[in-house]
């Protein structure tokens, strides 16, 4: 009578049995079928999450203004700012070239970046001198101000817009997402005006 009323409980192992062996076969099957790509999955992953564990080199950058423009050089390259003087000039020197200053106890040519850049006209706004140096060479940029330092991650740079399409965009290495224009300073003070006055 109790067997009756009650669960045939060898019948339910029977039957959950019955459902394990057919999940097992489906399952090393999926298995199988699956395991490249999870394998796939699970390294690229683990090479995020690497990456994010492994800090990025921040290049530190001097803000600075160029008429409207925001533009960064590396701090790397640079010697001092200054109050902006007029230079002296400097007889049959390249366009782009204002002449020289005495700063520091020594001799800067001074460049108008506009006119490297391949700009008409030059900057008229000109509040400061940016000293730079590398190796022997010493030059100086004129600038409308200068900004604050920040820290940009090289490989986040942003490729140039067609605003920068031209001769200029060859010295830059690249845009920040709030559109400071990198100088690339390697190329600012290989630039062939620079070069032949040095």
């Amino acid at each position: 009578m109790a067997a009756s009323r009650g669960l045939d409980w060898e019948r339910v192992h029977e039957r959950l049995r019955s459902i394990d062996a057919g999940l097992m076969q489906g399952t090393n099957s999926d298995l199988d079928t699956f395991r490249p790509l999870l394998t796939a999955r699970s390294q690229q992953l683990a090479a995020r999450i690497r990456n994010r564990d492994t800090p990025t080199e921040m290049l530190p950058v001097l803000e600075f203004a160029l008429g409207r423009g925001w533009y960064g050089i590396a701090l790397r390259a640079v010697a001092a700012v200054v109050p902006w003087r007029k230079p002296g000039h400097v007889p049959n020197g390249p366009s782009g070239l204002l002449g020289m200053v005495n700063a520091k106890g020594e001799a800067w040519l001074i460049y108008d970046l506009r006119r490297l850049f391949g700009h008409d006209g030059e900057t008229k706004d000109a509040n400061r001198l940016i000293l730079l140096r590398h190796n022997q060479v010493h030059v100086g940029i004129c600038v409308s101000e200068t900004g604050r330092v920040i820290k940009v991650d090289e490989s986040a740079l942003g490729s140039m817009s067609d605003d920068h399409a031209d001769r200029d965009s060859m010295m830059m290495a690249g845009v920040t997402k709030d559109g400071v224009v990198i100088v690339d300073d390697s190329k600012l003070l290989g630039h062939r005006a620079i070069i032949e006055e040095n």
